[in-house]
């Protein structure tokens, strides 16, 4: 199985969301909505974080104005992140996350853009891609995950000769995968929201996906800077000092030593 991932993960979510208040009996508010924010794995299978979601009112064909006749107004709201992710080790993932924003939220009205601005539960199914680039790693023996289509292994099985007959070769189908070795773990998820909930409103209907890129480590050490000693110096020529002769004694002229 492939390591859990963990590390910052840069999160980007949007779509669409059919919220009322609990206790209305109109029709369901459509919201258009976006956030991003960032997520924080431990490696463990918890995920926590921060996020801020912008809600507002879908346009109508063909004008800039709402569809439901509301004034035109769009609000965002900030939030803490919590959740889980599951990786069963086939290159997917099941992400449990949930949006608190703060108490002061104003209370939905069925008015307005706000109603977006509650509790939310998202539950959110993603396919994991790596760092080389696949959405499934590959072995380290050089092959692919069994996750991909592959062509089955035969092994022939020669059958006894018989009398002037021969018998072409049977083939005996193995359907025994190799154990995947993963090589990193996940670095980005790609997601779909399969359930959305909440406490404080109903949601009737969502279309929403979410991104979670993982971003480079906080600290990156920085090596020091390499002292390179000067360039030793040799005398240009014609430089060099003229070396001095010593002069011997001589003898006065007549003498014999």
């Amino acid at each position: 199985m492939a390591p859990p991932i963990s590390g910052n993960f840069v999160l980007d979510i949007s779509g669409q969301e059919q919220v009322e208040p609990l206790t209305d009996q109109g029709p369901a508010i459509s919201l258009d909505m976006k956030g991003v924010g960032l997520a924080t794995a431990d490696g463990s299978g918890n995920l926590g974080g921060s996020a801020t979601l912008t809600f507002l009112f879908p346009a109508a064909p063909g004008t800039s104005g709402p569809s439901n006749g509301l004034a035109t107004a769009a609000v965002s709201c900030g939030g803490t992140l919590a959740g889980t992710v599951t990786e069963p080790g086939n290159g997917t993932a099941q992400i449990q996350l949930q949006f608190t924003p703060p108490p002061t939220t104003a209370i939905p009205t069925d008015l307005g853009v706000q109603d977006g601005c509650v509790p939310t539960a998202f539950t959110l199914s993603c396919v994991e891609i790596y760092p080389e680039g696949n959405a499934y790693p590959l072995l380290a023996s050089g092959g692919t995950s069994p996750s991909a289509t592959a062509e089955p292994t035969t092994v022939p099985t020669p059958t006894p000769k018989r009398r002037r007959r021969h018998r072409a070769y049977e083939s005996v189908v193995s359907d025994e995968p190799s154990p995947p070795v993963y090589l990193s773990s996940a670095n980005r998820l790609k997601c779909v929201a399969t359930g959305t909930s909440s406490a404080a409103v109903s949601i009737t209907g969502a279309l929403i996906s979410a991104d979670l890129q993982q971003t480079a480590p906080a600290n990156v050490s920085v090596p020091p800077p390499v002292t390179v000693p000067p360039p030793v110096t040799s005398p240009m020529p014609g430089s060099y000092p003229t070396p001095t002769i010593p002069v011997l004694p001589q003898a006065p002229p007549g003498t014999n030593g």
